[in-house]
């Protein structure tokens, strides 16, 4: 692009060459010195334009990885809250059979709640290993939305700063 504009002024200037050995007045050369800044002008705003619809393209691109990334982390989210959730409910219903199972002094009754109490434990212990994993998927996920929208706020300011720069 920089070879097209230097060719074109180039080749303004060997035509502007012959101008002045034909002695031109002043007044020629200042409208082909306005008519060469014009053009250069013109070939600087279209040399932008791809840049422009690549950065578009490129922040298109980026918001959509935002959006996956805010999606999955909102899914890990709701995850955690379950399984945090299931363990208080778990732990509630623990503490209820270990007071029924002190409280009742009938032994078919008594079994059957001992037998509650054991599969709540079992259930608690299950809830309890997935958590750790869960919280951490959580927090890495947090910290991949925040990079995906740092790079997004980064796409947009280099995109205001393009838009800036153009004419008005």
């Amino acid at each position: 692009m920089r070879k097209t504009v230097a060719g074109v002024i180039g080749f303004l200037a060997l035509c502007a060459v012959p101008l002045l050995a034909q002695s031109a007045s002043n007044e020629t050369l200042s409208a082909l010195l306005v008519e060469v800044r014009l053009l250069r002008q013109a070939l600087e705003r279209s040399a932008s334009a791809p840049q422009v619809q690549l950065l578009g393209t490129r922040l298109t691109v980026q918001n959509a990885r935002l959006q996956a990334a805010i999606h999955d982390h909102e899914i890990a989210r709701s995850e955690l809250q379950q399984v945090a959730t299931s363990i208080l409910e778990a732990t509630a219903r623990l503490e209820e059979l270990a007071d029924a199972v002190g409280q009742n002094q009938i032994p078919t009754r008594r079994t059957e709640l001992e037998q509650a109490q054991a599969a709540t434990k079992y259930e608690l212990a299950n809830l309890n290993r997935r958590e750790p994993p869960l919280r951490a998927r959580e927090s890495e996920l947090a910290a991949a939305v925040a990079a995906e929208q740092d790079q997004w706020l980064l796409l947009n300011r280099r995109l205001d700063e393009i838009e800036r720069g153009l004419p008005r």
